[in-house]
């Protein structure tokens, strides 16, 4: 019976480094809730396995097969990643249960048979064994770049000193059980006392990695929020001056109505004819009836130009004038963003965006020229831009944006006319 906890405990203990390190190097694609339960259900067959047959090249096979699926079905890992890990991993556990045995052994004086003596020397090998794995797991998830993964939600280095510091007692442990007998309720309670403070570390690096990705979050919210405030700042200047250029171009128009009527020169009238039908141009009113709109349009207008882009806008029957100018801005801004970006680092370099009623509906379409077909996690759209830690918030800021107001977002990516679209529908 202790044997059989013994070592359904040491595969949950193996378990749950593998999923901490797991999640500092990878997208999870569940929450860690889920992350644990089919990390359970998944660890459960090389335990069964294990109890079953006593065969080590067998159950080397085995978990190594367990932690192929778990990095592969729970987190954002292609398989030959997953591949490489679950081989590094049988690797460590081999190395790691070496270690302890040598650990014991040859520094503390003790025969390598000694780890089997009693139930309660078989408990304390496994906790040694199984937290020098937890921490050579974590050690591993500090070389994510390994696996192209650069961001900055890997737990702290100095989080180590907990398992080192509790390895360092369980070695005290087991010294000491040599030189007393203790009886077997102090023998419980050391047993209970190990499990509580390997539980209490996997808690912590787990609510610490949490922790960071909640703040980490949090800054990209904030981020999101201070570039829409510059956003709305950026069009209020905007449109104060259009209005000042609007007054101004009214004056000149009647300047040159006067100057206009004082000459007969047909060259002078012309002239004027001509300078008045240039500056008519800057007296009309928006194109859509939607001020900020306008004012949106017109300033990725002047991006596109910037870059050579082919900026086509057709907008007739809508105007999405129900949304919420900072709700607009946000909306727009990161579906033109996004599209102005791939359109850029394309051959055919067009955007297409196109604000239309049809069957009741108001529908936005834009679509652009994209080279390369975008990546996604957990069915959102990957940034491209540098320093991905503080980016990536975009298509769920339009998500948000277009639930907010009772509407649906999709895109698609055709491969064969190199085309990413966006499709919201109010």
């Amino acid at each position: 019976m202790a044997y059989t906890l013994t070592s359904c405990f040491s595969y949950l203990i193996e378990m749950l480094g593998v999923a901490i390190m797991f999640l500092n190097i990878f997208n999870a694609k569940k929450n860690v809730p889920l992350i644990l339960f089919f990390g359970v259900m998944i660890f459960a067959g090389p335990t069964v396995i294990f109890l079953s047959v006593d065969n080590l090249y067998l159950n080397f096979v085995v978990f190594l097969i367990a932690n192929f699926l778990f990095a592969y079905l729970m987190f954002d890992c292609t398989k030959t990643a997953a591949l490489i890990l679950a081989v590094i991993l049988d690797a460590l556990m081999i190395g790691t249960e070496f270690l302890s045995m040598n650990l014991l052994t040859v520094v503390m004086g003790t025969e390598l048979k000694d780890y089997r003596s009693t139930d309660f020397m078989y408990f304390l090998f496994i906790f040694i064994s199984k937290m020098l794995y937890f921490l050579a797991c974590q050690l591993m998830s500090h070389f994510k770049f390994l696996f192209n993964k650069k961001s900055n939600t890997k737990t702290p280095v100095w989080l180590i000193i907990y398992p080192i510091c509790t390895i360092f007692v369980y070695v005290l442990l087991w010294k000491i059980s040599f030189n007393y007998q203790f009886t077997n309720s102090i023998k419980v309670s050391i047993i209970f006392a190990c499990l509580i403070s390997i539980v209490a570390i996997a808690a912590t690096y787990l609510l610490y990695n949490q922790s960071i990705k909640k703040e980490l979050a949090v800054f990209k919210l904030q981020t999101e929020l201070d570039r829409i405030n510059i956003d709305e700042a950026y069009y209020k200047i905007l449109d104060h001056q259009n209005e000042e250029l609007k007054k101004f171009v009214h004056d000149e128009k009647n300047h040159l109505i006067v100057i206009k009527s004082l000459t007969d020169n047909i060259e002078i009238l012309n002239y004027i004819d001509d300078i008045y039908n240039d500056l008519q141009q800057y007296s009309t009113s928006g194109k859509t009836n939607n001020k900020m709109l306008d004012l949106i349009v017109n300033k990725y207008r002047m991006l596109c130009e910037a870059d050579s882009i082919r900026f086509e806008v057709i907008i007739k029957t809508a105007n999405l004038s129900f949304i919420e100018n900072t709700d607009l801005t946000a909306l727009l801004s990161n579906v033109l963003d996004n599209a102005v970006e791939a359109a850029k680092n394309s051959k055919e370099k067009f955007v297409e965006l196109s604000i239309n009623k049809a069957n009741g509906f108001d529908m936005l379409t834009c679509v652009n020229s994209c080279d390369t077909k975008p990546e996604t996690s957990s069915g959102f759209l990957k940034t491209t831009k540098p320093n991905k830690e503080y980016h990536g918030i975009g298509t769920k800021s339009i998500k948000r944006i277009a639930d907010k107001y009772n509407g649906s977002y999709e895109w698609e990516y055709d491969d064969e006319k190199k085309e990413f679209s966006t499709y919201i529908m109010f």
